[in-house]
């Protein structure tokens, strides 16, 4: 009866994952197709209007250079976001200071409000800046990010064993050599084991 209900269960986990990717090939489906074509009839069999379809969007749009612009931002942005979430989430989970609960509320409180609360006001604050046309809008606010901060504080304080640090400290490290040369490969090696 386990087989049996496991592999039930697999089947409909793959009808979910089939019906998640249907939008995709969809997508692939009516990037062949004329724009008469999707309007009228609903199919999964590939048109011919391919090559048409590829040259009035480059005609509209210059694809690549979009791309390279979201790789421009994209990259810093997570790169930067991760190492001082990290940074931040390692010092809330590790030391107790004062204030260090309130802090932890307030980010739990941030956590909670929309982002397009404070759109007009971040606009207006780069405006008055001069950042607008500038990528460094993008990249620095993504730096502060609540809700990873809350998540790596959460898992450095249930997996880091505080006998590596205190072995660290023994040795000399400093604080900042603590979190480069044993939290952060830690967190790494654990989070992506593969």
């Amino acid at each position: 009866s386990t087989k049996i209900k496991k592999a039930f269960i697999y089947v409909c986990l793959i009808l979910l994952a089939a019906l998640c990717l249907l939008p995709f090939l969809l997508m692939m489906v009516n990037a062949t197709r004329s724009g008469v074509e999707i309007t009228h009839s609903f199919t999964f069999i590939p048109g011919s209007h391919l090559q048409e379809n590829l040259d009035a969007l480059f005609e509209y749009v210059n694809l690549f250079l979009g791309l390279w612009n979201s790789l421009k931002v994209a990259v810093p942005a997570t790169l930067l976001t991760a190492y001082f979430s990290a940074i931040t989430g390692f010092a809330m989970a590790i030391y107790k200071f004062k204030g260090n609960k309130l802090l932890f509320k307030i980010i739990v409180i941030f956590m909670m409000i929309p982002a397009q609360l404070s759109l007009i006001g971040f606009y207006n604050l780069c405006q008055k800046l001069r950042l607008i046309d500038s990528y460094v809008p993008l990249i620095l606010p993504a730096i502060a990010a609540p809700g990873i901060v809350f998540f790596l504080r959460q898992y450095v304080q249930s997996t880091l064993s505080k006998s590596l640090l205190e072995a660290a400290r023994i040795d000399g490290a400093t604080v900042v050599q603590q979190f480069r040369y044993v939290t952060l490969p830690y967190m790494i090696f654990v989070l992506t084991p593969y």
